[in-house]
């Protein structure tokens, strides 16, 4: 699932996310467990919604929350609309043909709905792409009704712990997550104005029989690897040394690729 940040990085996600179209339904096994998560944890802690609620998912990607959404909300249920900014992604999630969904090119940071015109917002392993959550989390407040939710899964920074291991053993220098702290992740939380409801933190994994084929998953999914800026024989040589350094990280069921997920959910008061 994918949504964009509005800075120097804005156009660089977007055509990684849109690369990765035709290959990331395949790849994401584990986004859609997760995903699955994020329904049930909603579906345990927020009341019974009302007829005719406007839902709207961010970052929607090929639109696998979305449609489970739809299939979850009642007939007389009101507006769905799954968000995204790859193009490609939307035609993706637009090829399921399904009536009740509204599929809407669009940035995350700047919302395109009119102030408390929402009932629910979801978001599943996109927000961690944007370069502020705090400007994101705004946006949710103002579009959001009163008595509204969002709920929305991210990364933290223990995410592909190993594969930076790996790296920083490889190159002999440091390689920090790119992703939030749970520090940073309630510090963020507590200075926005919606309401805290529910926190859970939950680490997913999936494994790779070797370096280069977790490589080549994370390409697939559009997300960016330690070595995907490389290129010709350089790229070629650091991997065999990432290759002959993966002992040291493997499982019995091969390289591990971590995520470190936060599942949030947040109120409107009224």
């Amino acid at each position: 699932m994918t949504v964009m940040a509005s800075s120097s990085r804005h156009s660089d996600i977007g055509r990684r996310f849109a690369q990765a179209a035709a290959t990331y339904d395949g790849a994401a096994v584990l986004q859609r467990g997760i995903a699955e998560s994020l329904l049930a944890q909603t579906q345990q802690r927020l009341p019974s919604p009302s007829s005719n609620e406007r839902w709207i998912d961010v970052g929607c990607g090929t639109g696998y929350l979305t449609q489970r959404l739809a299939r979850q909300r009642a007939p007389q249920a009101g507006p769905l609309c799954g968000i995204d900014i790859a193009h490609p992604m939307l035609l993706k999630a637009r090829s399921s043909r399904s009536n009740a969904i509204q599929w809407l090119q669009a940035d995350a940071a700047r919302l395109p709905f009119s102030t408390g015109s929402v009932d629910r917002l979801y978001s599943s392993l996109a927000l961690q792409w944007l370069d502020d959550l705090g400007l994101f989390l705004e946006e949710a407040y103002r579009c959001l009704r009163p008595g509204g939710w969002l709920s929305f899964s991210t990364l933290g920074d223990d995410t592909l712990r190993e594969l930076r291991q790996l790296q920083q053993q490889v190159s002999g220098r440091p390689h920090p997550s790119s992703f939030m702290s749970v520090e940073r992740l309630y510090e963020t939380l507590h200075h926005c104005a919606l309401q805290l409801s529910h926190h859970r933190r939950q680490s997913f994994c999936c494994h790779y029989a070797d370096v280069i084929q977790l490589m080549r998953g994370l390409s697939q999914l559009g997300a960016q690897g330690p070595a995907s800026s490389r290129r010709g024989l350089k790229g070629r040589t650091w991997l065999r040394q990432l290759t002959a350094a993966s002992d040291n990280v493997r499982e019995p069921q091969g390289i591990p690729a971590r995520y470190d997920t936060h599942f949030v959910i947040l109120h409107k008061p009224r």
